[in-house]
């Protein structure tokens, strides 16, 4: 994160309180509950005993005004700039004290907080803003996201379907619509290994969207597997080395 050195160690620190303050009200405002702090990065949760689509609903909500308030926050100040990267997954969790000894923590642990984490990883190769699963955007009608694909992440064993979460359907342009069908068009010649297809395609997606850095990710893999195709067995799946 780029910080001008000019600031002082209190400037600093109420630039952050400023920034933690704009990013915790979508959370707060739309039933999430801040569970823990990293430097600028946070970790929230909606929970509840069962599966509910409200939940998910409220978290992609979330997610998009978190998205608009860092943009905001970015744009008010020249001191620091700081990315746009949100991640939501969907399923269980261990909540409760989490230590030993003398030492304990309250916080979250399992397998859904793990893969939300890598998933806001995945934000960084792809050039996204905000990834959710399957398991969050299923039934959600109401926003308009693209599947991005199938990915095995980092330390994982089972794949996750990614989805981009860019912004409520009545808000989606009907250029923006054809392009992201245009996007899915390529993605299914990429999967059945029609490599000069999908390239057009997803080059023809970039132009659309005026630079899409999923179709130039996508772009760079075409290439990579017209010389070096992927194995027999190899059904979509991205493999992804690193966090």
């Amino acid at each position: 994160t780029p910080v001008s050195e000019a600031m002082t160690p209190r400037e600093l620190s109420d630039l952050m309180h400023k920034y933690l303050e704009e990013t915790f009200a979508p959370i707060h405002k739309h039933g999430g509950l801040v569970i823990d702090l990293k430097g600028d990065s946070i970790l929230a949760i909606w929970k509840g005993s069962s599966d509910d689509p409200m939940l998910r609903r409220n978290a992609c909500e979330a997610a998009l005004e978190v998205a608009d308030a860092v943009r905001r926050f970015n744009r008010s100040n020249d001191a620091v700039s700081l990315p746009t990267r949100v991640s939501v997954h969907a399923g269980a969790i261990f909540l409760g004290s989490i230590g030993a000894g003398a030492h304990y923590e309250y916080g979250v642990t399992g397998d859904t907080v793990t893969t939300a984490s890598r998933l806001d990883g995945l934000n960084k190769h792809l050039g996204t803003n905000i990834l959710v699963s399957a398991e969050v955007i299923r039934d959600l009608s109401d926003f308009q996201a693209r599947e991005i694909g199938t990915f095995l992440l980092k330390g994982k064993t089972q794949p996750v379907v990614a989805h981009e979460l860019i912004c409520r359907a009545a808000e989606c342009t009907a250029e923006h619509k054809d392009a992201y069908a245009i996007f899915a068009e390529a993605r299914q010649a990429f999967t059945e290994r029609r490599w000069e297809e999908a390239k057009n395609k997803f080059m023809q997606s970039d132009k659309v969207l005026n630079v899409d850095d999923v179709s130039r990710f996508y772009l760079k893999l075409c290439a990579e597997y017209r010389s070096n195709p992927p194995p027999d067995e190899w059904s979509g799946t991205i493999a992804m080395d690193e966090k």
